[in-house]
């Protein structure tokens, strides 16, 4: 205990030496590079990502926010740590919610932006890479490696610092956030494949149940904080059915069909949260409790996930705006059925 609080006065230190040089400009400067780590705007750019531009990086990069939202929620509620203003109002600088350990900020940009590098950015090669990074005879790191590498390392490092100076988080909240959101960004790049290969072979009660218990895990240690959990069990739940189908549907499209989605899935998706918030309200006027509010809250999540994941494309795709495809593994399959012998790979 001794060892912890010297740790959170030498961070409170820490944060009143970074702040000796805010200025309104700064102070402004900060808030906008802390915003693009916030909620609002990482699940815009996953369903930016997933309903108009690639649905399959989409996929991914939702899953790994969602998971590693809702494990820093976890955490933060076992640990139940402080923030910095709550011991020193000295540093106060802006208002914010919960306990401090990890920085979600932190740890959800070191998630996402990694992969965003790896799987948005990566997708496509500058002219200089295509020409195998050389320059004038000599070998030259390409410029979008060093853009990847800007976003996935820089950015995230970045936000952390500004929520140091903004009196949020201690250093060692952004440390152990930084930690545990590239380690779930390099999990996902090194084992992404193996794990959706023997996944996608099992039935999808099999599916369902994994699901479950990984959601109620988190739900053990989340307290009364049950969104995230519930929206991840939701999205992964679109997942399975598409699975079942063998199929999953395709980003690519016009430019006005990719532009119709974004308000018609935002407009359908408000619907369904609105009508379980509306449901939850009437429950909880008949018959409140704590444990009916967090199981109407994780249900009303859940179902906002699912619509994001499933129903919303299968719209698209009924309306025209959208293509159908084969599952990557539905696909591999198809071809090792109909190649010539000897020609598969």
């Amino acid at each position: 205990m001794m060892n912890l609080e010297a740790m959170y006065k030498w961070g409170l230190e820490i944060i009143r030496w970074v702040q000796q040089f805010q200025s309104p400009f700064l102070t402004l400067i900060m808030q906008v590079i802390s915003f693009l780590s916030a909620p609002a705007f990482y699940f815009g750019l996953v369903l930016l990502l997933y309903w108009c531009l690639d649905s399959r990086a989409g996929y991914k990069l939702g899953v790994a926010i969602i998971f590693s939202g809702a494990l820093n929620t976890a955490i933060k509620e076992v640990l139940q740590v402080p923030r910095p203003f709550i011991r020193d109002s000295g540093v106060f600088m802006v208002e914010e919610s919960g306990f401090s350990t990890p920085s979600g900020h932190s740890q959800g940009s070191a998630t996402l932006y990694p992969l965003f590098a790896k799987f948005v950015l990566g997708a496509r090669k500058c002219g200089h890479c295509k020409l195998g990074g050389k320059c004038g005879g000599r070998r030259k790191l390409p410029l979008c490696v060093l853009v990847r590498l800007c976003v996935a390392v820089g950015l995230p490092l970045l936000i952390g610092f500004s929520r140091i100076y903004l009196g949020v988080h201690y250093p060692s909240d952004v440390l152990f956030g930084l930690i545990l959101g590239f380690l779930t960004s390099v999990g996902i790049i090194l084992f992404w494949k193996p794990v959706a290969k023997l996944v996608s072979h099992w039935r999808a009660s099999l599916q369902l149940l994994l699901v479950a218990v990984i959601v109620f895990l988190l739900n053990q240690f989340s307290g009364t904080h049950t969104s995230l959990n519930g929206a991840l069990f939701g999205f992964l739940l679109g997942r399975i059915f598409w699975n079942k189908k063998e199929l999953f549907w395709d980003a690519a499209g016009t430019p006005v069909q990719r532009l119709l989605r974004l308000p018609l899935g935002l407009a359908v998706t408000g619907v369904a949260f609105g009508f379980f918030e509306l449901v939850k309200n009437l429950a909880e006027q008949v018959a409140f409790s704590v444990e009916l509010q967090l199981l109407l809250k994780f249900i009303q999540f859940a179902a906002g996930g699912f619509v994001v994941m499933y129903l919303c494309p299968v719209l698209f795709i009924r309306l025209g705006l959208a293509m159908v495809q084969a599952s990557t593994e539905a696909e591999k399959e198809a071809e090792r059925k109909t190649c010539p012998p000897g020609d598969c790979q």
